[in-house]
């Protein structure tokens, strides 16, 4: 072999360990990524469904401006539900007084 083959070898065998490391990291983020969703989705399940859902329409362009109102309209309804309820909850709650010593 001659310098140059070496060099070429050389600088083969150098891509070939960068691409193991390489690979060895993205199968490490993959592992913790999963994790991280696993326990998102056991801990908060309709709101991971939510984001998922958000991620993706975007990915998929969106549906049309149509449908688009339809969702975002049942979704403020349903806000607003939510929040009439929680409201009317905290009004029901008795309150506690303020105790000085």
């Amino acid at each position: 072999m001659n310098d140059h083959t070496h060099t070429v070898y050389d600088q083969a065998r150098q891509i070939q360990q960068d691409m193991r490391t390489l690979v060895g990291s993205l199968q490490a983020g993959a592992e913790d990524a999963e994790r991280y969703i696993t326990g998102e989705v056991k801990s908060r399940p309709y709101s991971t469904l939510a984001v998922a859902a958000g991620v993706g329409y975007v990915l998929g362009g969106g549906l049309s401006l149509r449908m688009t109102k339809l969702l975002i309209g049942v979704g403020t309804r349903l806000a607003m539900a939510v929040a009439a309820r929680e409201l009317s909850n905290m009004l029901k709650a008795p309150s506690i007084p303020n105790r000085t010593v």
